[in-house]
């Protein structure tokens, strides 16, 4: 009767079950906020300042950890409720209740014991997560959203670089001046490694935004157009509408980076490979289709949106640069193929 209840099938899913390896880890929970503060007598607040900093107590960030300074009502209600004398005094706190205190200013290491005996901090959590599993792209994408506000930070540099190497992710707009000796190396590392992916498959857009981004650190890097520039010739995808040999979306993906850094030279470059590469043939046989309203010489908007994209974002780049002459020359020849065409240089680039 037993069996009955269970189909074979799903009996046969339960088997199947049972005999998988269990599942990695759950990532690590988030830990609950504490706030560290001084009771000042002549509180050093440079020494103070530089306790917020140390290596010791990188590890909580504000999500964790406050250094929200006591107000005279809380001093004085504290000093009252503690019996404690004048002078000063360090303060570990959840809410209102004390967790730990004790006179004068404390060292790192003894901030750094009364914090640890609440709890692991999130950022060592992870940190011994991504060391038992350093392939779960989840866990190293946690890190990187908890580390990247807190930059510049010496001490966490090192494990961003790490992640954003791991996980693929584009460079991003650094709100900081990386240190060449470590951000080079494996600015050339993903640049080689993409390079080769997109060689192989250069229909990847995460991998040409990746490629573009990391290849700022280094002009020895070949620049994302040589890149273009030096692939085999591809045939394109069905519903790739972009002619050349990347989809639109890599394409608008590389747009996009280059123009957040300011890099209009490679952006030139870029929509010059594209326009070499098959755009302008392109052009030039839906130019020769009959014109359909009044301003059909410039309706690419339902025809091929990302086509008028290109040629704002080129005439975007040539502006930017001054290239005076070649903007001309450019819309000499866009007006040839047919009149107003040239007017899609000076629409404004979607982000």
């Amino acid at each position: 009767d037993d069996q009955r209840l269970v189909p074979k099938s799903l009996e046969e899913r339960l088997r199947q079950t049972l005999r998988e390896p269990p599942a990695p880890d759950p990532l690590p929970p988030e830990s609950g906020l504490l706030r560290l503060a001084l009771l000042e007598g002549n509180a050093d607040r440079l020494a103070w300042g530089k306790l917020q900093i140390h290596a010791a107590l990188v590890p909580w960030d504000a999500s964790e950890l406050s250094w929200q300074p006591l107000s005279k009502a809380e001093a004085a209600r504290l000093r009252e409720q503690r019996d404690w004398p004048q002078g000063q005094r360090w303060l570990l706190m959840q809410r209102d209740h004390v967790l730990a205190s004790g006179p004068g200013l404390p060292t790192a290491a003894i901030l750094e014991a009364a914090l640890r005996g609440q709890g692991t901090p999130q950022l060592d959590a992870l940190d011994v997560f991504i060391k038992a599993h350093p392939q779960r792209l989840d866990a190293r994408r946690a890190r990187l959203e908890s580390v990247r506000p807190r930059l510049p930070n010496p001490h966490l540099e090192r494990r961003f670089l790490e992640d954003l190497v791991v996980s693929g992710e584009p460079l991003g707009a650094l709100p900081f001046e990386p240190n060449p000796e470590i951000w080079v190396p494996a600015a050339k590392r993903v640049c080689q490694q993409t390079s080769e992916q997109l060689r192989n498959w250069p229909f990847g857009v995460a991998a040409w935004a990746s490629y573009a981004s990391w290849s700022s650190l280094d002009a020895r890097i070949p620049r994302p157009a040589a890149l273009l520039a030096a692939l085999d010739t591809w045939p394109r995808q069905v519903g790739v509408r972009l002619p050349g040999p990347i989809p639109s979306a890599a394409s608008a993906a590389v747009m996009r980076v280059l123009r957040e850094q300011r890099r209009y030279e490679e952006l030139g470059a870029w929509v010059e490979v594209l326009w070499e590469r098959g755009l302008k043939e392109w052009l030039a046989q839906w130019a020769s289709l009959p014109s359909m309203g009044r301003n059909g010489g410039t309706n690419l908007h339902r025809a091929a949106p990302q086509v008028e994209q290109l040629l704002a974002a080129w005439g975007e780049a040539l502006t930017k640069q001054g290239q005076k002459a070649r903007l001309a020359s450019l819309r000499t020849e866009l007006d040839a193929l047919r009149p107003g065409l040239s007017a899609l240089l000076s629409v404004p680039v979607e982000n």
